[in-house]
C-alpha cells in the first residue's frame, strides 16, 4: 500500500522493539492487534520483517472479518475515521520500533554520515523513493546520486544493492573503470560519471576520494566569473585547523575584495611554505572584530586539505607566483596548475 512505503521510506525495524509493543510472532509475521473507536472494530497488523504485508479490519460486535486493507483500490475505500486511525498507529509504530535509515547497505549510511560531516549536505529525495542525491548547495548541482537498484542493470548477477554515481575526470576515464567495483554510470553520461556499488568492495577513504572530486568539479561549474584568492597565513601565530575543526568556519580579514563564492587557497609560511588549506568564501562584509586596520572580514568554509610539500613553494613560483606576502588573486596559469590538486 503506497501510504504504508511512504510512511517506513528510510526506516529500518528494531524486531526487540516490536515485541516491547505488542507484536506476537507468529509462525514467519509478527502481529499486532489493537482495537480502534471504543473497541467497535480491531485491527491486526501483520509484518513479516521488511513490509506490512496485511491489515485486517473486523467488526467487535458482530465478529466479522471486513477485509484486508492493503490493497490500494481497497483502502481508498475504507472509512475516512478508520483511515485516520491506521495511519495514526503506524506513525506510531514508526517512532517507537524504527529507527532512521537512508540507506539499505551499511556503507551507504557511512558514506551519508561523512558527506555530512565533511560538508554538511544530507541527501533530499527529488522523488520520494529511495533514491536520493546530494547536491553543492551554491548551485544545486548534484555532485552524487544514490540508487537501490538491481545489479543486472549493470550487466552483474541480479541482486539489490545500494549505488553511488559521482563525477570524474573524463580523460582518467578508463583508468578509473578498469577498478574493481567501478563500473560504467548506470542512467547516466559514461563518460564523465560511474557508478560504484556500496558493498565495501572500496573502502569508505576510497569512496570520498571520488565522491570530493565530484563535489569540487561540480563546485567549478558555479560561476565563470568565480575568482580564487591566495591568502598566506601564519601557522605558528595561529592554528586555523583547529579553528576550523571546532567551529566548522573561521572568519578572515578581507583584503583582497573577495565576494561570496570565491575560493582562498591557504599559504602556510615556515616551516611549511606550502598551500595547505582550500576554503570556499561563505560570506563577505562582516564587521572586522580583530585589532588590524582591515576594513571588513570574510566567513571561510574548509573545502579540502593539501599534503604537506604536495604544493610547496617552489612549484608556485615555477607556476608564476611571484609573492606570498600578502593577500592576491591567483593568476590563470598557477590556478590551472592548483585545480590538479584541488
Amino acid at each position: 500500500m503506497k501510504e504504508i512505503q511512504e510512511i517506513f521510506l528510510h526506516r529500518k525495524v528494531d524486531l526487540e522493539k516490536l515485541f516491547s509493543y505488542g507484536f506476537t510472532k507468529q509462525e514467519n509475521l509478527y502481529v499486532y492487534p489493537v482495537n480502534i473507536m471504543n473497541d467497535d472494530f480491531r485491527l491486526d497488523f501483520y509484518f513479516d520483517g521488511k513490509d506490512f504485508t496485511r491489515i485486517y479490519i473486523y467488526d467487535n460486535q458482530w465478529e466479522d472479518e471486513y477485509f484486508d486493507i492493503t490493497n490500494d483500490s481497497t483502502y481508498e475505500n475504507v472509512n475516512y475515521k478508520v483511515r485516520e486511525e491506521i495511519e495514526k498507529i503506524l506513525e506510531d509504530i514508526k517512532e517507537k520500533c524504527f529507527s532512521i535509515s537512508l540507506f539499505t547497505s551499511p556503507q551507504a549510511n557511512r558514506i551519508v554520515s561523512l558527506i555530512q560531516k565533511k560538508w554538511n549536505i544530507s541527501p533530499d529525495f527529488p522523488w520520494n523513493d529511495e533514491n536520493g542525491v546530494v547536491r553543492n548547495p551554491d548551485n544545486q548541482k548534484w555532485f552524487g546520486l544514490f540508487m537501490h537498484i538491481d545489479a543486472k542493470r549493470m550487466k552483474l548477477e541480479s541482486r539489490m544493492v545500494d549505488v553511488l554515481n559521482v563525477k570524474i575526470d573524463p580523460f582518467k576515464n578508463e583508468e578509473i573503470l578498469s577498478r574493481k567495483g567501478i563500473y560504467p554510470a548506470y542512467h547516466m553520461n559514461h563518460k564523465s560519471w560511474i557508478s560504484i556499488i556500496l558493498d565495501d568492495t572500496l573502502s569508505d577513504e576510497e569512496v570520498m576520494s571520488y565522491i570530493e572530486w565530484s563535489y569540487l568539479s561540480v563546485l567549478e561549474e558555479k560561476k565563470e566569473n568565480q575568482s580564487a584568492f591566495l591568502v598566506p597565513s601564519n601557522p605558528s601565530m595561529f592554528d586555523i585547523e583547529r579553528e576550523l575543526k571546532e567551529t566548522g568556519s573561521i572568519l578572515w580579514e578581507n583584503r583582497c575584495h573577495a565576494k561570496a563564492g570565491d575560493v582562498a587557497y591557504i599559504y602556510y609560511g615556515q616551516p611549511y611554505s606550502s598551500i595547505m588549506l582550500l576554503c570556499k568564501i561563505e560570506k563577505v562584509g562582516i564587521e572586522n572584530p580583530f585589532p588590524t586596520t582591515a576594513k571588513s572580514c570574510m566567513k571561510l568554509v574548509l573545502i579540502k586539505k593539501f599534503k604537506e610539500k604536495e604544493l610547496p613553494l617552489q612549484e608556485l613560483k615555477n607556476h608564476g607566483l611571484t609573492s606570498v606576502r600578502c593577500q592576491r588573486k591567483i593568476s590563470p596559469s598557477l590556478l590551472d596548475y592548483l585545480k590538479i590538486f584541488s
